[in-house]
């Protein structure tokens, strides 16, 4: 019974929805989000739903997208560029589904008994940058949802039927993880911030220095592994949540070139990065080819006038959450939702993963 009550205070949009003004629960999958269900939820409650379940929607969607849910999943196309040079491959113990030209992926489709994970259908060729992207359309909940590379090495079979933080638990892989941590060889770091429903999750392997960066939002997260150059590595994300989805918004690869060169100096000065977006010519190459180039200083007006109508909503439940969470430290589980960066405090921030057998199946099914 405590169990039942923690998650209905924490994870409201995850084991529970509304259903004629009550609250029921539901034990399969995330899917409690739609149309139908939100509808029946009366004033106040309607709007507080709504912002914890959108709260890490990215800046190019708007309330459209969120009114056009189907399944609890996004249908829109915002962010999507146009560009993949590979898509992603199902081996034969992976739990789910593939659409849209290979390039969606659903997890679970019925119910979660361990990790799915899946890897792209081709490697990383050296000397060259690889940005790729995926766009969370679904809810994310559950033991972990992780997006990352890996090596040719890694055996899938072997989690199956275990909860696990697939990407970063040996040597083979480097994982980002929903929850604000990156791991590789079993050692979790504390990294940037939470994402979610609507999070734009982006890969830059820049195989030329040997380095990997993530960008959320289309924003850079600063340098996460290095010393990758001497591997052939593969694109790779992982789930345990059941009916957990993604799509791939861009899969590029670009050869060095001193234009590169230059725009990597350019966005690291914003006043100098504004001079550049001035110029139509070169405004319209960035846009196309560089978009994912985004210094953290400056944002595009476009982006910026969306995300302040979003992060408005989300600051409002942020004191609420800050103090459920003080009543909640005793829990084993730190999946709580919050839009801060994880939760592991600095001092301890590098820690060893060593729970094999991961969660419960309740959390997942």
């Amino acid at each position: 019974m405590l169990v039942l009550k923690r998650w209905r205070y924490f994870q409201p949009d995850k084991t529970f929805f509304y259903f004629n003004n009550t609250l029921k629960y539901r034990d399969r999958g995330p899917n409690t989000v739609t149309r139908s269900n939100l509808a029946r939820v009366s004033g106040r409650e309607s709007m507080d739903y709504n912002r914890k379940v959108f709260r890490y929607l990215n800046p190019y969607c708007t309330e459209k997208c969120v009114n056009n849910l189907i399944d609890g999943k996004l249908q829109c196309e915002c962010g999507d560029s146009g560009i993949y040079d590979w898509t992603w491959v199902k081996h034969e113990d992976t739990c789910a589904v593939l659409a849209k030209n290979n390039r969606e992926v659903i997890f679970h489709p019925e119910f979660s008994a361990g990790t799915a994970a899946l890897r792209g259908s081709e490697p990383f060729m050296q000397n060259m940058h690889h940005f790729w992207e995926m766009k969370m359309i679904s809810n994310l909940y559950g033991t972990d949802v992780m997006v990352g590379i890996g090596t040719s090495k890694i055996i899938y079979g072997d989690w199956q039927y275990r909860f696990f933080s697939f990407l970063g638990f040996d040597k083979q892989s480097w994982g980002y993880s929903y929850n604000g941590l990156i791991q590789h060889n079993n050692v979790r770091r504390c990294y940037g911030s939470k994402f979610g429903l609507g999070s734009l999750i982006g890969v830059h392997l820049d195989m030329c220095a040997g380095t990997l960066e993530f960008y959320l939002n289309r924003r850079p997260l600063g340098v996460a592994f290095k010393g990758l150059k001497a591997y052939e590595l593969y694109p790779m994300i992982c789930s345990t949540a059941a009916q957990s989805a993604m799509k791939m918004t861009c899969a590029t690869s670009i050869k060095p070139s001193l234009q590169l060169t230059c725009l990597q100096c350019i966005v690291k000065h914003p006043q100098l990065y504004s001079q550049f977006k001035s110029i139509p010519g070169l405004a319209k190459i960035y846009e196309n080819i560089f978009f994912w180039m985004l210094p953290k200083e400056c944002e595009d007006p476009k982006r910026k006038s969306l995300g302040d109508e979003w992060s408005t909503k989300r600051r409002k439940t942020h004191f609420l959450e800050f103090e459920m969470l003080k009543i909640s430290l005793h829990f084993t589980n730190n999946d709580h939702e919050s839009d801060d960066e994880c939760d592991i405090p600095h001092s301890n921030c590098a820690i060893h993963n060593t729970s094999g057998s991961g969660a419960s199946t309740s959390k997942e099914i």
